[in-house]
């Protein structure tokens, strides 16, 4: 409380001591809220190399597990990327209108960080004869939604940052969901084949806890609450189960948006037919497919962290995602009938700026809906759902697609589906821009 002495000039000159509330400068709310983007990028990060570490080392230990039956561990991870996605369609709009209620999103990570944790103890328990093939199986699927699942709510937490300051803020904390994953694809796995080599997956493990422990206690003690305060005011909590569908009523520029995510979403199911266009076409090892996936998140990262902010600010979010998808467009036209790794290594490059869409999307989406204070947890989570949705319609149309193309001279058909699926993305994030200038 701030007090001062004024006098009173009149007849009678009297002196009274007025106290009136300190001034919040709008400096010291942006301190905050970069304060808070910094500690969560570190968490962030963390969490999402701890969680790809043990990638290179579980198709091993559940070979072994089910006795060196490869059908079935084929079976399994098919398994896996199904259900995770079919449970992540229900999962994700939850913890997005939980996260928009009175619980908030840190309880939400600090329990996707305890699972995670659990699941690096069970992939260990495992290796050490400790739990059956299907212990394992519903331990890493647990671990794999509860990574979903905070992604989700780490891209509404992001919103609401950028929500409260939307060009300092958004410097910081725009780019950090597509940084943690990029760089943990980057660095989880070649760490945790590293470790391997010379201690074995037991060693792994033990690294993959330490570092979800650690991830735990640092979003426990170090990250506070995003929504509240000066970042985020709560929300209305509606039906968490129609919040997808309800994208598509929030009138035309929200839904033009969801429509350009959904397609763009369809080109994930690709990730079916990477390991088996590999293998088959390149005649790709285990280190052959590490070094892709690293290459893969060096990209990723480095699109994050170097492209979108620039992009954004010379184009705008909206002109920003129309160029990332043409650009996707590109990339796959060129991957669909140039399958030498050279090639394909161009068109990586030259698809990198449609790697940030998502975090546009993420900004958009606050301006293309109608309301001044949108539930930015349920657009986070909505979005999500949107692209798990895409994922589960095309994986294994995308799989038959190159069972049917290999063997008659075309391995990269999967791609040429994607390439029509980003170019009506970009269709559609061009119309929707303009349904946005038409209601500006």
């Amino acid at each position: 409380m701030q007090c001062e002495v004024v006098t009173a000039h009149g007849d009678t000159a009297k002196q009274q001591t007025m106290c009136r509330p300190p001034k919040t400068t709008e400096m010291d709310a942006d301190a905050a809220a970069e304060h808070w983007a910094k500690r969560a990028l570190m968490v962030g990060l963390l969490r999402s190399i701890s969680g790809m570490v043990l990638t290179p080392v579980v198709p091993g230990i559940l070979k072994s597990a089910l006795d060196g039956d490869q059908a079935k561990v084929a079976m399994y991870q098919a398994d896996w990327i199904f259900y995770g996605s079919a449970i992540q369609l229900i999962i994700g709009p939850v913890c997005g209108a939980i996260g928009d209620g009175k619980l908030g999103r840190k309880p939400i990570l600090v329990g996707c960080a305890l699972l995670q944790a659990l699941g690096a103890c069970a992939v260990l328990a495992a290796h050490e004869g400790l739990l059956g093939p299907l212990q394992l199986w519903s331990a890493w699927l647990l671990r794999q939604v509860a990574t979903v699942a905070a992604m989700t709510t780490t891209s509404a937490s992001i919103s609401d940052a950028y929500a409260h300051d939307r060009t300092k803020i958004a410097k910081t904390a725009a780019r950090l969901g597509g940084m943690q994953m990029g760089v943990g694809m980057l660095l989880g796995p070649a760490l945790g084949a590293t470790i391997a080599s010379k201690y074995g997956p037991r060693g792994t493990g033990l690294v993959a806890i330490l570092g979800g422990t650690l991830a735990l206690m640092g979003q426990l003690l170090l990250v506070p609450e995003a929504r509240r305060g000066s970042m985020g005011t709560k929300t209305e909590v509606r039906n968490p189960f129609v919040a997808p569908l309800r994208l598509f009523s929030e009138g035309a520029p929200l839904r033009y948006l969801a429509c350009a995510s959904l397609c763009q979403a369809l080109c994930r199911g690709e990730s079916a037919v990477y390991s088996p266009f590999m293998v088959d076409i390149w005649g790709a090892g285990p280190k052959g497919l590490a070094l892709t996936m690293t290459v893969v998140g060096a990209t990723f990262a480095a699109s994050q962290a170097l492209l979108v902010g620039p992009l954004v600010k010379k184009f705008g979010a909206a002109g920003a995602l129309r160029l990332g998808y043409a650009c996707s467009t590109l990339q796959r036209v060129i991957w669909s009938y140039y399958t030498y790794p050279g090639i394909m290594l161009v068109g990586l490059a030259l698809g990198s700026p449609g790697f940030g869409a998502d975090s546009i999307i993420q900004q958009l989406a606050l301006d293309y809906h109608p309301s001044s204070t949108p539930p930015r947890g349920e657009l986070a989570a909505s979005f999500s759902s949107l692209g798990t949705l895409g994922v589960l319609a095309s994986s294994k149309a995308l799989g038959f697609l190159f069972a049917w193309g290999a063997p008659r001279g075309w391995p990269g058909a999967p791609f040429a589906v994607g390439a029509a699926a980003s170019f009506c993305a970009f269709s559609c994030a061009s119309l929707g821009a303009r349904a946005k200038a038409k209601t500006a």
